[in-house]
Order: structure tokens, then C-alpha cells, then sequence
């Protein structure tokens, strides 16, 4: 589970430097959940990834939010919050977040 971790937070250093919308990579050996919630305000979209397997959690939370101000447009935000828990207690977090390409 730990390598799924090390995999989902490089594709989104990639994303974020690219500054593309994000999107979970490719995961094998693993169940992956997601669930939609209801657009609100300023958030545009929010996701949230649950992978599961027999060595422990992860919950990837991605949230796209809208940044424009009257008479000024501004690119969205993205940000995506990773939180891995492992078998054994062990618990870690990564967030990164970026604007979108104008």
C-alpha cells in the first residue's frame, strides 16, 4: 500500500507542475471507491478516492474551486489532500494544490 502512496503523490507533484486536473493513476491490486460530492459556492468539483487492500487505507480528496472575482477571471484552484494509513497504525498525509493553466 505504501508504493500505491509513493505512486498517487509523484503522479500529482507531475500534475501540479503541469498544472493539468488531476486524475488517479492506474492501481492495481487494490479496490478503489469513489465518491462525488454536491458542488457548493465556490467548489466546482470535489472528489474523493478510497483505495483499500489487506495492507491498509488510502483516502486521495481532490477539490477544484473557483477563484474568480467581479471583472477578474482567475484560474481555478486545485487542491488534493492523501492521507495513508497503514495495517500496523502507520499514518501519513501529503497535500499539494496549484492553479489551472490560463
Amino acid at each position: 500500500m505504501k508504493e500505491i502512496y509513493n505512486q498517487i503523490i509523484e503522479n500529482t507533484k507531475r500534475i501540479a507542475a503541469d498544472q493539468e486536473y488531476f486524475i488517479l493513476p492506474q492501481i492495481d491490486n487494490a479496490t478503489v471507491t469513489t465518491e462525488e460530492f454536491e458542488p457548493t459556492g465556490p467548489t466546482l468539483l470535489k472528489r474523493k478516492f478510497i483505495i483499500q487492500n489487506s495492507d491498509g487505507k488510502i483516502e486521495v480528496t481532490y477539490e477544484s474551486r473557483d477563484k474568480c472575482r467581479v471583472n477578474q477571471i482567475n484560474p481555478d484552484w486545485n487542491r488534493v489532500e492523501i492521507l495513508y494509513s497503514g495495517i500496523n497504525g502507520d499514518r501519513e498525509t501529503y497535500t499539494d494544490g496549484w492553479s489551472d493553466k490560463m
